[in-house]
């Protein structure tokens, strides 16, 4: 990601965001970002399949382009540009992977890191978003808990 437009996102600080999250896992075996990505994101529940065509419906009225969602976890290029399902997709390596989505209303980065220490492998996903205009931060208002449960409960899938 080293000078990547989205630099600005993982060097600010937390507090300077308008939205910071890590949610973390031990697993008992390793695998690798991209792995735990195509793991977490292939089969989506009802729920989460649910909540992704509220925000596209929901989200159309204010600008909110429709992103339909996950369930390829497939590499894609459009444009010169590889996505994972609707993420563009930054740098992938061994330790971590860091997905964007970005509109005018907000810019999100995610990072999926793995590590491991003495033995015990830890998964964790990041959050960053940074608000550009009042459309973003409404939105945010339901996302912000959503996301944590949701990012929770698809680490249990590992």
């Amino acid at each position: 990601m080293n000078g990547h437009r989205y630099d600005f996102l993982e060097r600010r600080p937390a507090n300077e965001l308008d939205y910071f999250d890590r949610r973390s896992i031990d697993l008992d075996r390793e695998l690798t970002p991209i792995e735990v990505y195509e793991q977490i994101t292939r089969h989506p529940s009802r729920l989460v399949q649910g909540l992704f065509a509220a925000r596209d419906i929901l989200g159309y009225p204010l600008g909110i382009r429709p992103i339909k969602g996950f369930g390829t976890a497939q590499r894609q290029e459009r444009d010169g540009i590889e996505y994972l399902d609707f993420f563009e997709l930054i740098s992938c390596d061994q330790k971590s992977l860091k997905l964007v989505a970005s509109d005018h209303h907000l810019d999100v980065l995610i990072d999926i890191q793995t590590s491991t220490t003495d033995g015990r492998h830890t998964v964790s996903v990041v959050a960053r978003v940074k608000c550009k205009n009042w459309v973003g931060r409404i939105y945010m208002i339901p996302v912000r808990p959503i996301h944590r449960l949701l990012v929770q409960s698809m680490l249990k899938k590992l």
